[in-house]
């Protein structure tokens, strides 16, 4: 009966190792012996079948309150894996979550790298093709700055061939100008009547006839140069004949050169000229004088003039 007794032993409870623990495991040992020794001391005052039952009473006792514990222990043992069970399940959604994140990264860096690569690649063509570009150029260059150096020796030479035509053309001119009186400079074969005595002026008709007889004719002016030449040479308070007029159309004032060039600026008229002042001013001097510049006067008028031989 006793080895029944000792055989259900209450192994589910926990062991602990504080003070409290100790106690209430020391109060439960005392409750059991004093169980068994209740047991022993009234087994010797009973039957057999009687001293039966009691031992089955106080074990299915013993048993049943060992049960109940047990059963606690296994309620709070399962409550604490499904906390576990709870915990782990929102650790593995968590990560879950977290990885599938980390793979729309990846597919984004996948996507950004592709794109990166696509844009080098393209870069890396552009910068073939752009050096390309320059090797063309350069060659280009090369090519055309060995042309501008071939076409600057030509023209040195041409320029020079020039000025060398242009001193012996001008040497020509001035041994061809030089017979009767004449003056070359600045490329203008020119001839000046004396200033005395004043028999020797002559009337605009007269003075033409004089230069026409000498292979030339009155100056005709073109260009500011002759103007200045014409203010050089004229002196002061003189008038000189031109070859201008209007006789043959009035107020349409033409030159006597080949081409007849019809009068056009810059033109060189004083203040308030031509004035027509005697309805009969059709010829044209050059006065040097206070309002030095270009006057209309009578064709019979005797003054000095200015003869121009044009050269070849």
């Amino acid at each position: 009966m006793s080895e029944d007794v000792y055989a259900v032993p209450d192994l589910t409870k926990k062991v602990g190792y504080g003070r409290r623990k100790r106690e209430q495991e020391m109060e439960e040992r005392g409750e059991r012996e004093e169980r068994i020794v209740d047991i022993y001391a009234t087994a010797d005052n009973l039957d057999p079948v009687t001293q039966q039952d009691a031992v089955q009473e106080n074990t299915a006792q013993v048993q049943c309150g060992g049960s109940d514990q047990s059963k606690k222990n296994r309620s709070r043992a399962a409550a604490v894996c499904l906390m576990l069970l709870c915990l782990l399940l929102a650790v593995i959604i968590g990560l879950v979550i977290k990885y599938s994140e980390l793979n729309t990264e990846k597919n984004n860096l996948v996507k950004d790298l592709v794109q990166m690569q696509s844009k080098y690649s393209n870069l890396t063509e552009q910068k073939n093709q752009s050096s390309f570009d320059l090797l063309l150029l350069q060659s280009r260059f090369n090519n055309l700055t060995e042309q501008k150096e071939q076409l600057q020796s030509r023209f040195d030479l041409l320029q020079s061939n020039y000025n060398n035509a242009t001193t012996e053309r001008d040497q020509r001119r001035k041994m061809l100008c030089e017979p009767h009186g004449f003056t070359f400079d600045g490329g203008v074969c020119y001839y000046v009547s004396p200033p005395e005595p004043e028999t020797e002026r002559k009337s605009w008709e007269d003075s033409r006839q004089y230069c026409t007889k000498r292979q030339s004719d009155l100056i005709v002016i073109n260009s500011r140069a002759k103007q200045d030449l014409v203010e050089r040479v004229a002196g002061k308070n003189r008038n000189m004949w031109l070859g201008l007029t209007d006789r043959e159309r009035e107020g349409a004032w033409t030159w006597l050169d080949e081409t007849k060039t019809p009068l056009t600026t810059p033109t060189y008229w004083a203040p308030g000229q031509p004035d027509n002042n005697t309805s009969q001013d059709d010829c044209v001097v050059f006065w040097n004088g206070g309002k030095k510049g270009w006057y209309d006067k009578k064709c019979d008028e005797r003054n000095r003039w200015i003869c121009e031989r044009v050269l070849c």
